[in-house]
C-alpha cells in the first residue's frame, strides 16, 4: 500500500512540475532573430551581447568571406616554428570582415570588441582565438574604435576542434558570425 501511495504522489508531482514548466515557457518572450547574407552590410544599432554598455551603435559589419585552414597549414602560412599554445587546435576558421563607423560620434568611448563575437553552426559554437589574432592582423588590439566615416578590414580567427565537430561537418553546415544577442540576435552567413 505504501508503494502505491508513493507512486501516486510521485506521479502528481511530475504532472504539477510539467504543467508549471509548460505555462512558464508558453508565456516567455521569444528573442527576435535576424539572419543576413555574405557581403551584406549589417548595422549593430542598439543591439549588444551582455549589456547595453557593450553596444556598438553607429557601427556596421560586413562579412567578406571565410576559409578553413588546418593547424599545420596555418603554422606554415604564418611562419610559426615554436609552440605558441595552439597544438590542441585542429583547424581555424578565418572570417574576413569589414567594420565601418557609420555614425558613432563617441570616439574611443565605444567601438568594437572582437571577443564578443561568436561563430555558430547548427550544433557548434566557438569564440575568437586571441592567441592567433595578432598573427593574422598584425595587431593584438582586440578592442578598437574607428573615426567616423572610416572602415577597417580584419580577420577574426576561430579555433575549431575535431573533438567537437569534424572539418567536413563544419564545412557542410551553415556557419554564421553572431554579432549581437539582445534584444535582437543578428547573425551573418560566412559563406
Amino acid at each position: 500500500m505504501k508503494k502505491i501511495l508513493t507512486a501516486i504522489v510521485c506521479a502528481l508531482i511530475a504532472v504539477c512540475c510539467g504543467t508549471k514548466i509548460y505555462f512558464v515557457n508558453s508565456e516567455g518572450i521569444k528573442q527576435e532573430e535576424k539572419n543576413y547574407k555574405l557581403n551584406e552590410e549589417v548595422k549593430f544599432e542598439n543591439n549588444f551581447f551582455n549589456s547595453k554598455g557593450d553596444s556598438s551603435d553607429g557601427y556596421s559589419v560586413t562579412v567578406l568571406g571565410s576559409e578553413i585552414v588546418d593547424r599545420e597549414q596555418f603554422k606554415k602560412d604564418h611562419d610559426i616554428n615554436e609552440d605558441i599554445g595552439i597544438e590542441l587546435i585542429d583547424y581555424f576558421c578565418l572570417v574576413k570582415v569589414r567594420f565601418a563607423n557609420v555614425s558613432n560620434k563617441n570616439g574611443s568611448r565605444s567601438g568594437i570588441s572582437i571577443m564578443h563575437f561568436i561563430l555558430q553552426n547548427e550544433d557548434y559554437i566557438t569564440f575568437p582565438n586571441k592567441i592567433v589574432y595578432p598573427l593574422v592582423n598584425k595587431s593584438d588590439n582586440l578592442n578598437f574604435s574607428l573615426e567616423e566615416d572610416s572602415s577597417a578590414e580584419i580577420v577574426i580567427p576561430f579555433a575549431v576542434l575535431n573533438d567537437d565537430i569534424t572539418a567536413e561537418d563544419f564545412k557542410d553546415g551553415s556557419p554564421q558570425l553572431v554579432i549581437s544577442l539582445y534584444p535582437t540576435k543578428k547573425a551573418i552567413a560566412i559563406r
